[in-house]
C-alpha cells in the first residue's frame, strides 16, 4: 500500500490518500514556504535525522522503512527562520502484514493500520489471566489482583469480561461481619455504579464477576484491572485463585506499557499523643409531629464535650500518586552550611511549578 500525506507549508494536514501497490510505503508531500533555513525533522525513540530542503519548492519526502518505529511512534516536523511547525504523529504496531494502510485519528496523529484478516476478525476468542502471586489484604486496603491487557484492530468491538476469585476470609470478630468490596477500574476510569459487595465472616467464598465491555479502544491496549477492598477483617487469594478473561471477537494479547503507573502510599497506625480528642457541640433533634391522640413533641440533644481517653488512632491511609518531572526544569541549589558551620553543605533542588502534575486518590 503506498500512503500518502499532504500537507501545508507548516504541515498542516491537507488530506491522506491511499493506493494500490506491491509494497508498503508512506511519502509526505508539502510545499516549503519562502523562509530560510528549510529543516525536516524525524524522530523515532531515541534517536533524531534532519534533511536540509530548499525553500519554496515542492517536497515528496518518503519516510523510509528504517525510520518507522516498533510499537511505537515516529515524530516529524519542519523548522526553519519562521520558527517551528507543529509535530506530526505516526504510530507503527508490534507487527506489520502487507497492504498496511495509514490511518487517521486527527489532524496531527496517524496510524499504520495492518491489513485486515476478516476471518481473523469474526473468530471469537478469549484472552485469559490469572494471579501469579499470594495476596493479603487488610481492612481498608484496595488492593489490584488481576489486570488484563488486549487489543483489536475492529472498529465497534464488544465482549464480556468474566472473574471468578477465590477468598479465604479471616480476622473477622465472633458475630461480626464484613463487606467484601471489588473495583473495576477499565482504561483508567473506575466504574463507580457498579461496585459488587459480598458479606462475609470467616470462611471460604467464591466471588464471581461478569461484566459487559461495551467500548473499546482500536489499536491501542484496552485495560480492565479488579481490585479487593475489605471493611475488615483480612483476606487472602493464593496464587492462582483469582482468574479472569475477556471473550469477544478479533482479540490480541498484547503486553504494551499503557503509560499508567501505580504508587501506593501505605501508612500505619498513627499515635495521637497529648491532649485527647474532642468533638464539641452534636445536636440531634426533631420536629413535633400531632395526630388525634398522639403528640410527639420537638426534642434536642446537646453533647458538649466528649472525651476519647487516651486518644484517636487513624489506620490506614493509603495514596495513590501521579507525578511527572521534565528533566530539563529541575534547578539544583546549592544552600550555604550554618553561621558556625556543621562540617557539610546542604543541598536541595526545586523544580519550576508547572513541572509536577499530581494526582491523588484516597
Amino acid at each position: 500500500m503506498k500512503n500518502i500525506i499532504f500537507f501545508d507549508s507548516g504541515l498542516g494536514f491537507e488530506l491522506l490518500e491511499n493506493q494500490e501497490a506491491n509494497a508498503n510505503s508512506i511519502w509526505l508531500y508539502f510545499t516549503t514556504s519562502d523562509a530560510a533555513s528549510q529543516v525536516l525533522h524525524i524522530s523515532k525513540g531515541f534517536f533524531e535525522y534532519e534533511f536540509e530542503l530548499d525553500s519554496d519548492t515542492e517536497q515528496r519526502f518518503e519516510l523510509e522503512s528504517r525510520y518507522w518505529a516498533v510499537d511505537g511512534d515516529t515524530k516529524i516536523w519542519l523548522t526553519n527562520a519562521d520558527g517551528e511547525s507543529p509535530g506530526v504523529f505516526i504510530t507503527f504496531p508490534e507487527q506489520i502484514r502487507t497492504d498496511a494502510a495509514v490511518e487517521q485519528t486527527d489532524l496531527t496523529h496517524f496510524y499504520l493500520q495492518p491489513a485486515r484478516d476478516e476471518a481473523e476478525e469474526l473468530r471469537a476468542q478469549a484472552i485469559a489471566t490469572t494471579n501469579t502471586r499470594d495476596y493479603e489484604i487488610g481492612a481498608l486496603l484496595r488492593t489490584k489482583i488481576l489486570e488484563l491487557v488486549w487489543m483489536t484492530s475492529k472498529e465497534g468491538t464488544t465482549g464480556v469480561y468474566n472473574a471468578t476469585v477465590l477468598v479465604q476470609v479471616s480476622d473477622v470478630e465472633e458475630g461480626e461481619e464484613e463487606t467484601a468490596e471489588i473495583i473495576i477500574r477499565y482504561n483508567n476510569q473506575d466504574d463507580e455504579l457498579f461496585i459488587p459487595r459480598q458479606t462475609v465472616h470467616n470462611g471460604r467464598y467464591i466471588l464471581t464477576v461478569s461484566y459487559p465491555v461495551l467500548s473499546m479502544k482500536t489499536n491501542e491496549p484496552n485495560v480492565l484491572s479488579l481490585y479487593l477492598k475489605m471493611s475488615g477483617g483480612t483476606a487472602t487469594v493464593p496464587q492462582q485463585n483469582a482468574k479472569a478473561s475477556i471473550f469477544a471477537s478479533g482479540l490480541l494479547d498484547t503486553n504494551k506499557f499503557t503509560g499508567e503507573i501505580e504508587l501506593d502510599d501505605i501508612v500505619p497506625i498513627i499515635n495521637i499523643g497529648g491532649q485527647p480528642l474532642q468533638l464539641v457541640t452534636i445536636v440531634d433533634q426533631f420536629g413535633g409531629v400531632q395526630f388525634d391522640t398522639l403528640i410527639l413533641e420537638n426534642r434536642s440533644d446537646y453533647v458538649r464535650v466528649i472525651e476519647l481517653g487516651a486518644g484517636l488512632q487513624l489506620a490506614d491511609i493509603a495514596e495513590e500518586i501521579n507525578q511527572q518531572i521534565p528533566a530539563d526544569t529541575l534547578l539544583w541549589e546549592r544552600q550555604t552550611g550554618a553561621a558556625f558551620g556543621t562540617g557539610a553543605d546542604d543541598y536541595t533542588w526545586e523544580a519550576m511549578e508547572e513541572s509536577f502534575i499530581w494526582g491523588d486518590e484516597d
